[in-house]
């Protein structure tokens, strides 16, 4: 019945709900079916950073593309700790910082930089960062 309805809205050129996203809403109540032209407009959640148009059109029964939220870097005090490694404009303990941001550390007190550490200033990619490192100094 489901296929019969959808196949139904798409040849009168109207759409169904829009794409649903990871770790995004839409921004309006939802409708059962939208008349082609309708747009619809995304947000995502707290620090996830969109990818693409926040706003999906109804063309000829079809919905165009729907943004991507892209994942936050969680920075702890627990990674920090492990790499020997502190935030070098903050004394937070933990940080989100959203993709495509930049991240930049220094070493904790009496530790000097690895020398096969990555650099200091550091991109958050989609949740994921290439964490510098430090050694005791004289070791």
């Amino acid at each position: 019945m489901l296929f019969i309805s959808t196949l139904f809205l798409e040849s009168a050129g109207k759409c169904g709900h829009p794409p649903a996203i990871d770790n995004g809403d839409v921004l309006v109540f939802l409708q059962e079916e939208y008349d082609s032209g309708s747009r619809v407009e995304y947000k995502c959640q707290s620090f996830y950073r969109m990818k693409g148009s926040a706003f999906v059109s109804c063309e000829s029964g079809q919905w165009t593309n729907p943004p991507v939220c892209l994942e936050p870097c969680t920075i702890t005090s627990e990674v920090m700790e492990k790499n020997n490694i502190r935030l070098k404009w903050s004394s937070k303990t933990r940080l989100y910082s959203e993709s495509g941001d930049f991240v930049e550390f220094d070493c904790k007190n009496g530790y000097v930089k690895d020398p096969t550490s990555s650099a200091f200033r550091v991109q958050c990619v989609e949740g994921k960062l290439a964490y510098p490192k430090c050694k005791r100094e004289g070791k």
